[in-house]
């Protein structure tokens, strides 16, 4: 059995610069037509070329809030994956910024993979956007959750007003940090000040009335929220319990579920779009309550564990 032998990549790799600004476009449009290259938000960029046309391009992006790994993009042909494109253009990426963990994203299954074993990239998340019918969800199911965090001695109800209360809203912002602390460990964010916190999770687009909380004795137990989208879809905002009421997670979370699909429904709101995490399992768990079909997940992939 004769084993055809694939074409090496034996051009060169260099820095981007403006002048390859009209190859790289058009390197987009046959390659990655819905995608654009975001050369705004890389620190290093670097092209492949070979026969003087782009064979590759590789982005380097830092992240703010997560400044211990960096994001790698990266575009290529198919065979760009297994003929060495792809890997002289990570080498370069490496050399220019040695010694730190690297993240990447694709859908699965991905021409990446075999590149991804190469370079010991391995999976630390699995993320899920399902877009659900507000009609078609479980409404017993939220709504016998409700009554049994009722029984627990639980309050339930709308920020509301409570959205003027200093206090509240910084203990709503630290409740949000504790369930985002404890999702994101493998990449975890930096120290940051409560108030640069509460605006990144309690932003502009807090609407009082969407947002719910479970509160025992005052205290805040559970919080949940839906935020405009687009297309009229509305989105899923973070949700949680904090760690000292995680016995009652999963009844917490759907009895604010009833509470969000009810304004959903008075609002004329027919679609929820969520995004939820494998490294969030009281959300995955809520999401397998709500629906069957998770769909297409985009996995994210890590070099190393952050130091």
């Amino acid at each position: 059995m004769l084993r055809m032998s694939l074409p090496r990549f034996t051009g060169t790799v260099r820095p981007y610069e403006a002048s390859y600004a009209t190859k790289v476009k058009a390197f987009f449009e046959a390659v990655s037509p819905t995608d654009g290259p975001a050369l705004e938000t890389a620190c290093y960029a670097f092209v492949a070329e070979q026969e003087g046309r782009v064979h590759g391009l590789a982005l380097a992006r830092r992240n703010t809030i997560h400044p211990y790994t960096l994001t790698l993009a990266l575009a290529v042909p198919p065979a760009g994956w297994s003929d060495g494109t792809a890997d002289a253009l990570f080498a370069e990426l490496k050399a220019a910024i040695p010694d730190r963990p690297w993240r990447f994203q694709a859908l699965e299954p991905h021409a990446s993979q075999a590149f991804l074993q190469r370079h010991r990239f391995f999976k630390v998340r699995r993320t899920w956007t399902p877009t659900l019918d507000v009609a078609s969800s479980p409404h017993a199911l939220l709504a016998d959750a409700r009554v049994s965090a009722l029984q627990l001695g639980f309050d339930l109800g709308p920020l509301g007003r409570g959205v003027d209360d200093a206090a509240l809203m910084d203990d709503l912002a630290g409740a949000h940090l504790e369930h985002y602390a404890t999702t994101h460990r493998v990449n975890p964010a930096a120290p940051r000040p409560l108030p640069s916190w509460r605006d990144r999770f309690l932003g502009d687009d807090l609407d009082p009335d969407a947002a719910f909380l479970a509160r025992q004795n005052g205290a805040v137990a559970a919080f949940a929220s839906l935020r405009p989208g687009d297309a009229g879809v509305w989105e899923v905002a973070w949700f949680g319990t904090l760690a000292s009421h995680r016995t009652h997670a999963f009844t917490l979370n759907l009895a604010l579920k009833h509470h969000e699909m009810e304004l959903a429904w008075w609002r004329g709101i027919t679609q929820l779009g969520f995004e939820v995490d494998s490294t969030d399992p009281e959300a995955v768990a809520v999401l397998d309550a709500l629906t069957e079909v998770k769909g297409e997940a985009l996995v994210t992939y890590q070099t190393g564990i952050p130091r």
